[in-house]
């Protein structure tokens, strides 16, 4: 019996020694059936192409300028699904796998054929006994993560955990689902893409979980937190661009008000920890978000704005 082809997609922007490190620990994958598709979004500096020395079967898609996760990762997954792949594992360059873990993935993912996204339980480089979040669980008026900073002991191996939404940190993806659901919603450059695209799944009937028998190792939001306070301001105004599409007329009303109260509080706790530049940075992504409310893409022609 042949295995069903995966496509891995990476994403790589300018951190070239994360990119092979990530690609290192693929390439030893067991998993015979398994296409890697590396998306060089901008970065203009060859590295990518030079990977392929490292490792002749990588395919290449260079992009000329930085098109945030959603968008860079659409195109690819345009050329898996052309490609007949059966599944599509997102994988961040900044996660480590082991080589059995895809074929894991794959063995639970057939085992639950309810579960059209699948993501593995990922911890801290420098803290393996310690969660780096299992997903999200979406209430009324708020996105609450789930597990973050957990032990790792808490999620014993057992059967998939049922989320409403789960992270593309590492997600196994049935192609089926964007084939019925459509891709990722471009208008977050990134950040709740995943959370947007498991909403839209859970609608359709589709379940996402997240598995804690396979593990991979995350180390988060390293390319994002070389700038300070990018990735609060992203996470705050993606977050507002999200609840704009999914909540209409008196429920969005409220969310504004409970929301002015959350924000208050983030940016006390930031300030807490010193550290005003993420501080800022999350309320200017909250102003901007609830008062401007249209994709903010900040890079044009690769340049930055």
């Amino acid at each position: 019996m042949h295995e069903p082809v995966v496509t891995v997609i990476v994403l790589h922007w300018r951190t070239p020694e994360m990119t092979r490190a990530c690609l290192q620990a693929l390439y030893q994958s067991d998993y015979p059936a398994m296409r890697v598709l590396l998306i060089d979004n901008g970065s203009l500096d060859g590295v990518a192409r030079a990977l392929t020395h490292t490792f002749p079967s990588l395919h290449i898609l260079e992009l000329p300028c930085n098109r945030g996760f959603a968008a860079a990762v659409n195109i690819a997954l345009r050329q898996a699904l052309a490609a007949n792949s059966a599944y599509v594992w997102l994988l961040n360059n900044d996660v480590l796998v082991c080589p059995d873990t895809l074929r894991r993935l794959v063995a639970i993912k057939q085992a639950h054929p309810q579960l059209g996204l699948l993501t593995p339980l990922p911890i801290y480089p420098d803290r393996p006994q310690q969660v780096a979040g299992i997903g999200l669980r979406i209430a009324p008026f708020d996105v609450r993560a789930v597990g973050w900073n957990a032990s790792r002991q808490a999620y014993a191996p057992a059967e998939p955990i049922m989320l409403d939404a789960v992270f593309a940190t590492a997600m196994l993806v049935d192609a089926a689902v964007f084939r019925q659901i459509g891709l990722f919603d471009e208008q977050f450059f990134f950040y709740y893409e995943d959370a947007d695209l498991c909403l839209r799944a859970r609608q359709a009937g589709i379940g996402c979980a997240c598995t804690p028998a396979v593990v991979v190792t995350h180390d988060v939001a390293a390319t994002a937190r070389r700038v300070q306070g990018l990735r609060d301001f992203h996470l705050a105004y993606n977050r507002q661009l999200f609840f704009r599409k999914h909540w209409h007329g008196w429920r969005f009303a409220v969310y504004v008000v409970l929301e002015s109260l959350r924000v208050l509080r983030e940016i006390n706790n930031r300030l807490r920890r010193a550290s005003p530049a993420d501080a800022l940075g999350y309320a200017s992504g909250t102003v901007q978000g609830l008062l401007w409310g249209r994709p903010y893409h900040p890079y044009l022609d690769g340049v930055q704005r």
